[in-house]
């Protein structure tokens, strides 16, 4: 599932974030949660244990609407 790119950083697919979705697992925080995460675990074991970050736009985008 894990992909090992050139530049020596791990990353997920779309199609293994959506592989998690589809079987129940995926684990995704908003990026307040991320960043402690982060701090605890480094930023290799962050990206280990969660899947998707949430950033938090759509709230901005949805304020906007009248």
């Amino acid at each position: 599932m894990w992909n090992q790119d050139t530049s020596n950083y791990m990353y997920k697919s779309i199609d293994d974030i959506n592989e998690c979705v589809r079987d129940g697992s995926v684990r995704v925080v908003i990026i307040k949660v991320m960043l402690g995460v982060s701090e605890k675990l480094g930023m290799y074991g962050a990206l280990r244990k969660v899947d998707a970050v949430a950033t938090g736009t759509s709230g901005t985008m949805i304020s906007c609407i009248p």
